[in-house]
């Protein structure tokens, strides 16, 4: 199948626009916690801060998803590659999950107290962080494979 790349270009940069700006964020998020390079003492963020940024990339998340499964880029590679089709549908299917363990980790994350929960919110999170960037990345190869390319994948260290 002959690719027209120009024709594809919007969804290419618009998807790795988007997944830049989630590991942007993975990354804020999980710099909050111990064990990653310590921030600035001035710029560390309360616990309430961290529930808010939480739910930040749930709300962008839950964007995102919607956006893929109503006529975005995963509509666009099955219609360019329809033997994407099985591919894609799992990917699609992942995204409840992914939600509800944000969720869970929200509220965690709202209700822990630091000292004796937060290294159990640390291990959720980076667990989380791992599942999403391995979905983003199931992603890549269905946008890479669709619309030729590559879908490289900056993955945060969890």
């Amino acid at each position: 199948m002959i690719r027209d790349v120009e024709d594809s270009r919007p969804y290419v940069l618009h998807i790795r626009a988007e997944h830049r700006r989630l590991r942007e964020t993975l990354r804020r998020i999980l710099d909050f916690f111990p064990g990653r390079a310590e921030p600035a003492a001035q710029s560390v963020p309360s616990q309430t801060q961290l529930a808010d940024d939480l739910t930040a990339l749930r709300d962008d998340l839950a964007h995102h998803f919607t956006e893929e499964e109503s006529g975005g880029c995963l509509d666009e590679a099955t219609a360019r590659c329809p033997s994407l089709l099985p591919d894609v549908k799992a990917v699609e299917a992942q995204h409840p999950a992914l939600l509800s363990a944000l969720d869970r980790i929200i509220h965690q994350a709202r209700s822990c107290e630091p000292v004796t929960k937060g290294e159990d919110l640390a291990h959720e999170f980076r667990q989380f962080a791992h599942t999403l960037q391995a979905h983003e990345s199931a992603e890549n190869r269905i946008l890479g494979r669709a619309f030729g390319g590559e879908f490289d994948v900056d993955e945060v260290e969890p």
